[in-house]
């Protein structure tokens, strides 16, 4: 009697370990979208996608709502952590020994423990660690080196730059780490063309491992767009985002406005300002207090992503700042901005990508950040627009190269790379 054939066993699907200080309920990141598509994309096309990010408790802001944005089937594991300025300051201040390379220094060891029970429990063949935080790239490195599994860098901004981190020991560090990534990773991502030309220039006996993932607006966890044109007054400009004196400082708009204000081209009720989530409340508070311009600047809080898109899609104008200090970098904001289709203020260095881009598709209204008189100009011009709806904004077609997804789909192509 013949035998049935034994059926070949399933190949187990492939197990993929992320790490990711931004990930949900953190609110008031739009960094942890880019993190969301990823592990979107591993786990829809076939991935066992683990999780492993750092306790809520280091968290500085949360909102329940966030946890909608995980996507189903990925496990998600937590380990201790405290961020450094909010748990283990007095008074405001703290050892710089504890906070290095960066304030979420505690979370390093219970990560690699973790990591490394996850990696043997669930056979994890790739690593991807996610900057902006140097801690994570130094946990993806030591899991590399303890358990063999491939690890993919996604660096997104560049590390070590000119003017970046500050101190001593704290860009020792920094470089040491840098070395590390493209000594031992089978790929480094950046977010732009110009950061991967720097980074292939600084390690051409690595330049090619370097690859560009860019950022993009995600259509999955964004409501459909249905801006339409605001009422004509007033005008309501709004910039969603952290703000800091380095480089996104708001200090010459402010001027610009108070300019405009003084030669009687800003009347109250006109045109209004608002900066929601800028994360320096009482120093912003001040500066506009300085100028006297509480009639046309307010602050808001922090709100959850879905709300905070539908503020940008009633918004007269969508404001963005990036200082020269950022040249290499595109916003992962500014993409949410182009979803929403709003006229665009761009404050920031003629030669950065962000104004390459403007220029690449005749977008929006730019100026330098640090000139007044530029910007005071820029915002006549906008007013002006935007009083004959003649502001371009991008097409649906020319949407679709920025899409999340898109970028995704170049990730998995990395990480099945052998």
């Amino acid at each position: 009697m013949t035998q049935p054939s034994a059926q070949p066993e399933p190949k187990p699907a492939p197990a993929c370990l992320v790490i990711s200080y931004h990930f949900p309920p953190l609110l008031n990141s739009s960094g942890l979208l880019r993190i969301i598509s990823f592990v979107r994309a591993l786990s829809e096309n076939g991935w066992d996608t683990t999780v492993l990010s750092c306790d809520t408790k280091a968290y500085q802001q949360t909102h329940p709502e966030q946890l909608a944005l995980i996507p189903p089937k990925v496990r998600l594991v937590r380990c201790f952590a405290r961020h450094t300025a909010k748990s283990l300051s007095w008074r405001g201040k703290y050892a710089d020994v504890l906070a290095l390379p960066d304030a979420l220094q505690s979370w390093i060891l219970p990560a690699i423990w973790r990591g490394w029970r996850l990696i043997r429990h669930h056979k994890i063949s790739v690593i991807l660690s996610s900057y902006p935080l140097a801690s994570a790239q130094v946990i993806g490195y030591a899991l590399h080196r303890l358990s063999g599994a491939r690890w993919v860098a996604d660096l997104r901004d560049p590390m070590l730059q000119p003017d970046y981190p500050s101190g001593k020991l704290r860009r020792a560090l920094f470089g040491y780490l840098e070395r590390r990534i493209f000594r031992y990773a089978s790929q480094v991502c950046c977010t732009t063309e110009s950061c991967a030309a720097m980074y292939r220039q600084r390690y051409p006996k690595f330049a090619a491992k370097v690859s560009v993932i860019a950022n993009g607006y995600d259509e999955r966890l964004q409501p459909p767009n249905t801006a339409t044109a605001p009422a004509a007054k007033p005008v309501v400009m709004l910039h969603s985002g952290l703000l800091n004196n380095e480089d996104r400082n708001p200090s010459a708009l402010l001027d610009a406005i108070a300019l405009l204000q003084q030669q009687g081209q800003l009347q109250p009720g006109q045109f209004q300002l608002m900066f929601r989530a800028a994360d320096q409340h009482g120093a912003l508070r001040q500066m506009i207090k300085q100028r006297q311009l509480q009639q046309w600047v307010s602050i808001g809080s922090a709100i959850p992503f879905q709300q905070a898109i539908a503020e940008m899609q009633a918004a007269s104008v969508l404001l963005l700042l990036q200082g020269a200090s950022c040249n290499q970098q595109i916003p992962a904001k500014l993409y949410e901005y182009l979803y929403c289709q709003r006229p665009l203020l761009a404050l920031c260095h003629k030669d950065g990508e962000v104004a390459a881009l403007c220029q690449q598709h005749n977008l929006g209204i730019w100026a330098d950040i640090d000139d007044a008189t530029a910007i005071a100009a820029a915002l006549l011009q906008l007013l002006a627009q935007l009083k004959n709806n003649s502001a371009r904004v991008l097409s649906a077609q020319e949407l679709v190269l920025y899409s999340r997804q898109h970028q995704a789909m170049r990730l998995l192509k990395l990480m099945q790379q052998p």
